[in-house]
């Protein structure tokens, strides 16, 4: 785990993922961060997202070529809508789709990444 240095900028990176939608990309977080830092910089942005995931303090998540980040750091899966793209968190115990994964196919399995698809409650309330 990196050391962690306060810097008020870093803090405020950190405030702005927690305050925003799930999963916000860095240029989401630069325009929203620039409204009370008008002087920050994307790199600046960059930099403080990149040292706040080697700390732990938040993970990242691909979707295509995009990085988008995520305040919630514990194991968790990710749910995405095939209508509007959404990145929704999803609990589900990786314990127990382990456990039956290795129980079916005899494999040991140590660690889970799981992509669930799907249409999202707003979007079905609207079709």
């Amino acid at each position: 785990m990196a050391l962690r240095i306060y810097s008020k900028q870093r803090e405020q990176v950190l405030e702005t993922v927690k305050s925003m939608d799930p999963h916000p990309s860095a240029d989401d977080v630069y325009h929203r961060v620039r409204r009370r830092l008008p002087h920050i910089s994307l790199g600046t942005v960059y930099r403080n997202l990149n040292q706040l995931v080697e700390t732990g303090d938040l993970s990242c998540v691909r979707d295509g070529k995009m990085v988008r980040y995520d305040w919630e750091t514990g194991h968790h899966q990710h749910f995405r809508c095939e209508l509007c793209g959404v990145l929704q968190n999803v609990k589900v115990s990786n314990k127990e789709i382990m456990n039956l994964l290795s129980q079916y196919s005899g494999m040991i399995i140590n660690e889970i990444d799981l992509e669930i698809k799907g249409v999202c409650g707003d979007c079905s309330e609207r079709n």
